[in-house]
């Protein structure tokens, strides 16, 4: 057709732990922004969320939140001197609590998960440290930013109850996906020459997140889908 331009393929490892692609943002992969025309990506999907469209052009992704948070006490022997103890456990259990019940008011479209990676060795030795390991999903990534300090609140919280020491280990925060309309529109014209009806968008966010996200708000994007095939 005789358009100029250039085409690169880049293998982002680490999507869904890690956050490749923001790595490979920092680093200038996407530079200069200027010459940038368009990045896509394209995932297989499961049938019910295409429905009766072979694909998808933009699959509305949702942004979300990584950390680890440590919490560090005194050990002491649970039966003999407990009053010389610092409990890390105690703080585990009750920030998990008060994030439970944070769960009761949040929106219907936002997540909070999380777990408790270590919380001890043996039950006669009151634990001197523990470590979780958190994700709080949002449809956009202003309004995770708002829920993690809900998030941190409670964990705070959770150390000066129990007179321990906190430590956050953020991850990368995955963005959410910006679909491009033209570029969007452009694939679904596209595809149609080949026979494929492709939906523009999903009608609702799919409660999952990729650091694609953090791509499209570099630089024009789409994440699309394309209907798997038992």
């Amino acid at each position: 057709m005789g358009i100029k331009g250039r085409i690169r393929i880049l293998g982002t490892p680490a999507e869904e732990g890690g956050g490749g692609k923001a790595v490979l943002i920092r680093a200038g992969a996407f530079e200069p922004r200027d010459d940038v025309a368009a990045a896509i990506m394209a995932h297989p999907l499961p049938k019910h969320m295409t429905g009766s469209f072979s694909g998808l052009a933009a699959a509305d992704l949702i942004a979300t939140n990584m950390f680890r948070v440590e919490f560090r006490g005194r050990s002491a022997h649970a039966g003999g001197e407990p009053w010389s103890g610092t409990n890390a456990l105690d703080a585990a259990v009750s920030a998990y609590n008060s994030i439970s019940m944070l769960r009761q008011q949040i929106h219907p479209d936002e997540r909070l998960h999380g777990i408790i990676e270590s919380g001890g060795t043996v039950p006669n030795v009151i634990p001197d440290y523990t470590r979780m390991n958190w994700f709080a999903r949002t449809p956009t990534t202003e309004q995770g930013n708002k829920l993690l300090a809900r998030v941190h609140a409670c964990i705070d919280a959770a150390a000066t109850a129990t007179g321990c020491s906190v430590n956050y280990i953020p991850s990368e925060t995955y963005k959410h996906i910006i679909g491009n309309r033209t570029l969007c529109e452009t694939y679904v014209e596209d595809m149609a020459s080949f026979g494929d009806n492709i939906a523009i968008k999903s009608n609702q966010p799919f409660t999952v997140s990729t650091d694609m996200g953090n791509v499209s708000h570099e630089v024009p994007s789409f994440h699309g889908g394309y209907k798997r095939v038992a």
